[in-house]
């Protein structure tokens, strides 16, 4: 499943898609639909990314309580190494209910006579 972004949508994306992963049909959500219809960004994205802004904040609080280090000493390696260690150490706390209630949320996963629960949030706002 792909939102509509152009980066998406290439021939060159397309054609190695279908070059490399032959069995894999590429579907394309409806415009504008990618908030209640992607899984990753209905319930994984936002508390991914708010663990990682903790990871950095509490970086932040330990580098302003130790008076040797300051923030510009660091090297563009040691950095990239911080910031792979604050994804990794958030993903751990992705587990896999959070994961299974996004899909569920969006319809994925639930029997054909079963209404996803956007419906209810997406009419209800309308």
């Amino acid at each position: 499943l792909y939102d509509n972004f152009g980066a998406h949508k290439t021939k060159k994306v397309i054609d190695f898609i279908h070059n490399e992963y032959p069995l894999i049909d590429v579907l394309w959500l409806p415009i504008n639909t990618t908030s209640i219809l992607q899984p990753l960004d209905v319930g994984i994205n936002k508390p991914l990314k708010t663990h990682i802004r903790n990871e950095y904040i509490n970086w932040l609080i330990d580098i302003f309580n130790d008076k040797d280090k300051t923030i510009f000493e660091l090297g563009k390696n040691e950095r990239n190494k911080l910031l792979i260690k604050w994804i990794s150490e958030s993903w751990k706390k992705i587990d896999n209910k959070i994961i299974s209630n996004s899909f569920k949320f969006c319809g994925y996963g639930i029997p054909d006579n079963v209404e996803p629960k956007w419906v209810k949030y997406y009419v209800s706002k309308k």
